[in-house]
């Protein structure tokens, strides 16, 4: 998101003028095949449903963490991060810890999930960011 200004404060690393997080109105913009690959899937739901009137709905998910993960540095993070500081295994921190991810526990993503089905004619057809807000973000310290 290169035309979000991102500066320092308290510590951190935040979105300027987003102090709520970032929405659904955001355009995407890739800078890893990993986030192409999520950023396709996305919009050929989105053009799927638009082009052959699938009754479909984009969840835009932020770090999800639960039960029985067990993560390893790149994918399942948060769990990695528990299993070795229990283990007593040196952390590898990248960047300089200012960074911050917004996570998901698994219990609160299956209640949106369960909300959307619940409410689908309003749900449907739209795009949702879910996470954990920015009461509930994971800063990596030094």
């Amino acid at each position: 998101m290169d035309d979000v200004k991102v500066v320092e404060k308290a510590g951190r690393y935040i979105y300027e003028n987003l102090p709520e997080g970032v929405s659904e109105l955001q355009n995407l913009d890739f800078h890893s095949p990993y986030g192409c690959s999520k950023g396709a899937a996305d919009q050929y739901v989105q053009d799927y449903a638009r082009i052959y009137d699938m009754r479909t709905i984009v969840f835009r998910m932020s770090c999800i963490y639960g039960y029985r993960q067990f993560g390893n540095e790149d994918q399942g993070w948060v769990a990695h991060f528990i299993i070795s500081s229990y283990l007593r295994r040196r952390l590898h921190i990248y960047g300089d810890g200012k960074q911050i991810r917004d996570i998901l526990f698994i219990d609160d993503l299956v209640k949106a999930f369960q909300a959307a089905l619940r409410n689908e004619d309003k749900a449907v057809g739209n795009v949702f960011n879910i996470g954990g807000g920015p009461a509930i973000q994971y800063r990596c310290l030094n």
